[in-house]
């Protein structure tokens, strides 16, 4: 998850197939996520919410995407 906005800004840096996953404080899981991680972050499907929020936009909004 730390290199795709990255990856994004140009479509020669981006992979022709990718998969994007949630980090285990933003998977659904109902267990929060542990000390340390990520202080204050919800856990469940909130979590999963937030981070399709912010990642999916991102991906259609990139150079590369648009390229």
């Amino acid at each position: 998850m730390g290199a795709l906005k990255a990856d994004l800004a140009s479509a020669d840096k981006t992979p022709s197939f990718a998969y994007v996953a949630p980090g285990p404080c933003q998977d659904g899981s109902p267990t929060p996520c542990a000390a340390g991680m990520a202080s204050g972050m919800a856990s469940g499907m909130s979590a999963v919410d937030g981070f399709l929020k912010k990642v999916v936009p991102e991906i259609p909004a990139s150079a590369a995407y648009r390229r």
